[in-house]
């Protein structure tokens, strides 16, 4: 049986496969999948979400687990980038954004100062805009990080691009 969040996934991976990259599921739940994927000589483990919006602004919360996890990673954990999937209801017109691990955290701080807030993570479209805009719990939407929307130039990059 399929699930709403297999089309929402499978929506990264169709663009995975048909840039010829190859992902290795290494977690799933409904709320997130962490893939594995190899692009050349860089080897990188992508994070990924989804949300779903009528909208052009997508919020993806993430839950005290998952920021105490972020807490932990190691230098090499942080190399990882974060896949954002925004879908709108009716599946036509989403984005991915792809943000690294310091975008994220400029975005959502997990330190405990917003331990008791609701982290997220905002992506908001603009139109007639190259750039998609994220922000979130730490970050308003005037100061929002530009994020290109070209996310294979990032994949397919011989290294993790350098955090803003």
């Amino acid at each position: 049986m399929l699930n709403k969040y297999d089309y929402y996934y499978g929506a990264f991976l169709s663009k995975l496969v048909s840039m010829q990259i190859v992902p290795a599921l290494i977690e799933e739940s409904k709320e997130r999948r962490v893939y594995q994927l190899e692009t050349g000589a860089n080897r990188m483990k992508v994070y990924s979400k989804y949300a779903t919006s009528a909208t052009s602004t997508w919020n993806f919360r993430f839950s005290e687990e998952e920021r105490d996890r972020l807490l932990q990673w190691s230098a090499e954990e942080r190399k990882q980038l974060f896949v954002l999937i925004c879908s709108k209801k009716d599946l036509l017109g989403g984005e991915i954004a792809i943000l690294t691990f310091d975008q994220l955290l400029a975005c959502m701080d997990v330190r405990d100062k917003y331990k008791e807030a609701s982290c997220r993570v905002a992506i908001k479209k603009k139109k007639h805009s190259p750039f998609l805009y994220a922000y979130g719990t730490s970050r308003s939407l005037d100061d929002a990080l530009p994020i290109t929307r070209n996310f294979a130039d990032l994949l397919l990059h011989r290294s993790v691009p350098e955090p803003v």
